[in-house]
């Protein structure tokens, strides 16, 4: 399915999530991933400063003086991976990024620049007149004399930070659902959102209330071969072994608390059964 760029189906996505999570201050923060001159990856963890007015481009305030901006300077390209922890929603966001500092020709890039300066709290753009980020530390406690007028314009340190997102993964873990979304432009430079629906395995348990048992019942064959299952707990994605030892209560797993989990490789040295919500290794 196609859309165009005014409607790009994974920023509604996202909007509708940023209000299911609002009572969540993280909502605000996601990582984003860049590569530098090494090759190396390198990621941290920064906050969204809204859309680019009339686009679908994601702000970010940062410092001229970072090593991420070094990065994206070698490879103008980030991904940004963005967790709803409510609403168990995930999104990964690709696209060249693109830096708008003090020495900018454009009028307008200028101007946004300006106005993600001022919608920052005052406290926040302190920070940009502190020593060079990522240089050891000297005294033991920060700068506390550091003083800004509110009405001053953005320091030279300030820069904003300009993703164009091309790519889109989003990941539903409540509901199983995976959208893959990728852009491109139509013969009159419009850009266009192709959407995809990508299909999902899970193996989830059944409450006892389901099953009218007083243990987790797997809704896959009960005995199958496992060696690395994707788990849930707590909002969180992780991967973990199993630990095959006889007589390992189910309640002691840690995908337990999440009600899902999938497999990710197998092995036929792990065979195990479920027996009255006990795990087994034969």
């Amino acid at each position: 399915m196609a859309t165009s760029n005014a409607a790009a189906p994974w920023k509604q996505l996202v909007l509708k999530s940023l209000e299911s999570n609002s009572h969540l201050k993280s909502s605000s923060f996601f990582q984003l991933a860049t590569i530098g001159s090494n090759g190396r990856p390198a990621n941290r963890t920064v906050v969204f400063r809204g859309f680019q007015d009339d686009s679908d481009s994601i702000l970010i305030n940062t410092d001229s003086r970072t090593h991420k901006v070094k990065d994206l300077k070698h490879c103008p390209f980030a991904e940004i991976c963005w967790y709803f922890t409510d609403s168990w929603e995930q999104f990964r966001i690709n696209g060249p990024v693109e830096i708008i500092n003090g020495s900018s020709s454009d009028p307008l890039k200028l101007h946004q620049r300006e106005k993600s300066w001022f919608a920052s709290s005052l406290k926040s753009r302190l920070q940009y007149l502190g020593p060079y980020p990522g240089l050891p530390s000297i005294g033991d406690d920060p700068p506390s004399n550091l003083t800004l007028d509110p009405s001053a314009p953005p320091v030279d340190a300030f820069c904003l930070l300009v993703l164009d997102p091309d790519q889109v993964d989003y990941l539903n873990l409540k509901s199983n659902t995976r959208l893959a979304f990728t852009a491109f432009s139509n013969e009159s430079g419009e850009k266009i959102w192709v959407s995809e629906r990508i299909q999902c395995q899970k193996i989830a348990f059944r409450t006892s209330a389901e099953r009218g048992k007083s243990y987790p019942t797997l809704t896959h064959p009960k005995r199958m071969f496992l060696s690395r299952v994707e788990s849930l707990y707590a909002g969180f994605v992780m991967d973990e072994k199993l630990p095959l030892s006889r007589n390992t209560h189910l309640s002691k797993m840690p995908f337990l608390g999440s009600g899902s989990m999938r497999i990710l490789s197998v092995s036929p040295l792990s065979e195990v059964t479920l027996r009255g919500g006990w795990l087994d290794s034969l």
